[in-house]
C-alpha cells in the first residue's frame, strides 16, 4: 500500500465558481475607483461603504468559524 501524496487528497478545483469569484473581485477593483474619479462621491457615501464592508467581513468570518469549528449549521 502506497501512502497517498497531496494531490490524491485534494478535491478537483470547481472553475466556474473559481473563474466567477476572480472575475468578479477584479471588476469590483477596477470600476469602483474609475467609477468614485469619474463621478462625484460623497464622503458620506465612502463611510457608510466602509462601514457596510466592515460588517459584512466580520458576519462571513463569524458565519466560517461557526460552520467549521463548532460545526452548528445542518441541511
Amino acid at each position: 500500500m502506497t501512502p497517498k501524496t497531496r494531490v490524491d487528497v485534494l478535491p478537483p478545483i470547481n472553475w466556474p465558481a473559481t473563474l466567477i469569484f476572480i472575475i468578479t473581485g477584479l471588476a469590483a477593483v477596477t470600476l469602483v475607483p474609475w467609477y468614485a474619479l469619474t463621478f462625484e462621491v460623497s464622503a458620506g457615501a465612502w463611510i457608510l461603504a466602509v462601514v457596510l464592508l466592515a460588517i459584512t467581513e466580520l458576519s462571513i468570518t463569524a458565519g466560517y468559524h461557526r460552520l467549521w469549528a463548532h460545526r452548528t449549521y445542518s441541511a
